[in-house]
């Protein structure tokens, strides 16, 4: 047996060794070599104010110009949440619009809020909603409000609910029991947020058909990608990872998703905005329990990891962005999510062998047949085309939809 490396702790070998933090008393910025640093990223590169505010916004405007899927003069809708990173993609549009240059940007920006924040107070809402009408009047731009309850109750008439102006948005107390009245049997916080999202993705997507936009910019940072990522799969949406975490979503064929914030930490936008004396729609949000559900669980993992381990969301993130799905596999879309999954195939694959032990497992045992005769009627009436409908993940949530 190699004994190379016995001298080694093994306890102390096991763990990744923290990111000790720089003395940077006699530095200088990384980036001009002549001013002093102000700002210190990932825990170990210096930048002056100056460098900083230049190297954020080209960071942004390579990740549109490495994916030119905007055309000349063309509707983009922007996905508006309260917060820094909202905040900074209105000002990253706006200052590149107002450029004389060749680095002008080529496309119109329509601002779209929906509005579901069922869990603060109803007067609370309507003063946030108030505010991001107005700050997105400063930086001039078209906004759409939408109230996400409503549309739940009535995705027929897209019209009649998505109004541009704030004071027509009925917001109502009960918003919380309509979004309550679309699930049954009283599911658990992870199944809850699963389908709030799902169904937000869906009203995204026939907003920007509504308005004739054929991308939509959501304002999803890094570390919201890299706990989706695990998210996904935790909870068997393996299929999923390209299209909810990479830097574009191709699920619909008539608008992309596009993530163009997806490089950023929520750090580097807010002291943007600090620089750029810009103050961002915020409110006091609850704690969340972070073992009340999948999603906010590792939300947590990937900060906690982010805090000694500055390299985590970037590595998370990389390794995301290797993982698609095979084009040889002919696939059809999940009713619910749009996601791409497999037809029926000669052999079965991990979610089709899962539903099958499901079945077996659920199956009454008749005492008077044989084992051979019961053998061959569970495979006769195992039906594995009543799972197609829904990818595997939505498989498992489906019971809890009100049809």
């Amino acid at each position: 047996m190699c004994s190379v490396g016995d001298d080694v702790d093994e306890e102390k070998a096991k763990f990744m060794e923290k990111k000790e933090l720089p003395n940077l008393t006699n530095s200088l910025c990384i980036k001009c070599r002549t001013s002093k640093p102000q700002i210190v990223l990932h825990n170990q590169y210096p930048y002056c104010k100056a460098c900083f505010i230049s190297g954020t916004v080209h960071k942004f405007k390579a990740l549109l110009g490495k994916n030119r899927i905007v055309r000349f003069n063309e509707s983009v809708l922007i996905h508006h949440r309260t917060g820094h990173a909202s905040t900074a993609l209105l000002h990253f549009l706006r200052t590149g619009l107002d450029l004389s240059t060749p680095k002008k940007i080529q496309f119109k920006p329509v601002v779209v809020y929906i509005e579901k924040n069922y869990n603060i107070d109803i007067n609370e809402r309507i003063r946030l909603s108030c505010q991001v009408n107005a700050e997105v009047t400063r930086f001039h731009f078209p906004i759409f409000f939408i109230n996400l309850s409503q549309y739940l109750v009535n995705k027929s008439n897209l019209s009649s609910i998505l109004h541009e102006k704030v004071d027509d948005m009925r917001i109502d107390e009960n918003d919380s029991i309509k979004i309550k009245n679309v699930l049954k049997n009283n599911p658990n916080l992870t199944v809850q947020t699963e389908m709030v999202d799902i169904y937000e993705n869906e009203l995204l997507i026939k907003v920007a058909k509504h308005l004739g936009c054929k991308c939509i910019f959501t304002p999803d940072l890094g570390v919201d990608i890299a706990s989706q990522l695990l998210t996904n799969v935790s909870l068997g949406r393996g299929e999923n990872i390209p299209y909810d975490t990479g830097t574009t979503d191709l699920r619909d064929c008539d608008v992309t998703v596009m993530r163009p914030l997806r490089n950023f930490t929520i750090k580097e936008l807010a002291l943007y905005n600090y620089y750029n004396a810009i103050e961002p729609v915020s409110f006091v949000r609850k704690i969340k329990n972070p073992y009340s559900s999948i999603q906010n669980l590792t939300e947590k993992f990937v900060s906690d990891l982010q805090a000694n381990y500055p390299a985590t969301i970037s590595t998370i993130v990389r390794t995301g962005d290797k993982l698609g799905m095979s084009n040889e596999v002919l696939i059809d879309k999940c009713v619910l999510c749009q996601v791409p999954i497999r037809k029926e195939n000669k052999s079965l694959g991990s979610a089709e062998a899962t539903n099958f032990s499901h079945w077996v497992s659920t199956q009454t045992v008749n005492s008077d047949a044989s084992l051979k005769d019961h053998t061959s009627l569970i495979l006769s009436t195992f039906d594995n085309n009543k799972y197609n409908k829904y990818c595997y993940s939505c498989n498992q949530i489906s019971p809890y939809l009100c049809q």
